[in-house]
């Protein structure tokens, strides 16, 4: 999944490579990050290394945390982001492809059996999944757990998307050694995590 400044209509992955994209790519550190670092092991499987090795010389800014690159694109500082997620109003929407393969899985939440404040965090899961919260904090921008909250304008129900698999992540990171491996030549790329994190880095 990209994000993208308008127009997106006709945006390829290939097209992040022409020369009006030089300088004006934001992206995550898929090394920093378990769920974008899926996103790239896709790609890479679509494009190849020498399709992330082009993409590396558009010289990106690079930054921790998938809600800057989303925050980027929204601002109007950056053209596009690539193997992320996040709202990119106002000035960029996502743009997910028919055929190319995307992330997709189920946030899950859970309350510590010994847990201090049991009725507190009952209470907060309740609100996080009650429909008004899916549906006007969550729903905005990606679609929802429930069934009876529709995805947001533009996107279909995600079960008929073809082109992804929301138990494929959990899969890539059951295989530890896989996903270790992976990150490390991603970085050979990519280079080094640098800077402060800012925000939802899953790596870990």
């Amino acid at each position: 999944m990209r994000v993208a400044s308008r127009p997106v209509e006709r945006l390829q992955p290939t097209d992040l490579l022409k020369a009006e994209y030089k300088n004006k790519l934001i992206l995550t550190y898929p090394n920093d990050d378990d769920a974008v670092l899926f996103g790239y092991k896709q790609i890479v499987v679509e494009y190849g290394w020498d399709y992330l090795a082009e993409l590396a010389a558009q010289n990106p800014k690079l930054i921790r945390g998938v809600p800057g690159s989303s925050a980027g694109v929204a601002s109007g500082d950056y053209l596009a982001s690539i193997a992320v997620g996040g709202d990119a109003r106002p000035n960029g929407t996502q743009v997910f492809s028919d055929s190319e393969r995307f992330n997709s899985w189920a946030q899950r939440g859970a309350i510590f059996k010994q847990a201090p404040h049991k009725a507190g965090a009952k209470l907060f899961m309740s609100w996080l999944n009650s429909q008004s919260t899916q549906e006007h904090a969550i729903a905005t921008w990606t679609w929802s757990v429930r069934k009876d909250v529709a995805p947001p304008a533009g996107l279909e129900p995600l079960a008929s998307y073809e082109n992804t698999d929301p138990k494929a992540f959990a899969r890539f990171m059951a295989n530890r050694d896989a996903v270790e491996r992976f990150r490390s030549q991603v970085e050979l790329y990519l280079g080094k995590v640098h800077g402060l994190n800012e925000g939802n880095v899953t790596h870990g």
